[in-house]
């Protein structure tokens, strides 16, 4: 299946993009694209690619917000795990 998509569409670098094609084909978007003026059908492919960027810009956007919140997060178990290594170290000299 996903090898005679890939001869149809040889310029695909992705299987995301080759499911994207199958469900077009499926849900009859490119006939409805073909019935269409070159006009109109041109300005319906750009507004969706505008939006499909702006979808990737946001998720990029998110993506980088919670790997930071990972790291911050991450750094602070570090911060709290070695303060209380050393109050445990002061503890133990202190006894000795």
């Amino acid at each position: 299946m996903f090898c005679a998509a890939k001869q149809q569409a040889v310029n695909a670098r992705s299987i995301c993009y080759l499911l994207c094609k199958m469900r077009a084909q499926e849900n009859k978007t490119l006939d409805y694209l073909d019935g269409l003026e070159k006009k109109e059908s041109d300005n319906i492919l750009m507004q969706v690619i505008q939006v499909g960027q702006k979808q990737r810009r946001k998720r990029k956007i998110k993506q980088n917000e919670q790997e930071d919140d990972k790291l911050k997060n991450s750094r602070q178990e570090r911060q709290l795990l070695e303060k209380s290594r050393r109050r445990n170290l002061k503890l133990l000299t202190y006894h000795i």
